[in-house]
């Protein structure tokens, strides 16, 4: 579907940056959650050691990242799919 306006275009392109920033985001924030936690992980066969000095500081932080990325990619999909049904009226 052509945007029916330039500000319609703006919301659009908008919209879907910010679906892939969050994708993105989210991805960093989970890496850094699983490299500053407190027990060693091994992942694919990577042996990540624990880093328990700055486990309560550094992984709540990354935590707390995560999930505010989490609920703005679902307020995201909604807007998304709001425009879609709009568009589609």
């Amino acid at each position: 579907m052509t945007p029916q306006s330039r500000r319609h275009g703006i919301f659009i392109n908008t919209v879907h940056g910010l679906l892939y920033v969050c994708i993105f985001l989210l991805a960093g924030t989970g890496i850094a959650m699983v490299t500053h936690y407190e027990l060693p992980l091994n992942i694919l066969g990577i042996e990540l050691s624990a880093q328990k000095e700055g486990y309560f500081s550094t992984f709540s932080q990354f935590h707390e990242i995560h999930l505010l990325l989490q609920q703005a990619m679902w307020w995201l999909i909604g807007i998304h799919l709001a425009g879609v049904l709009y568009a589609k009226r």
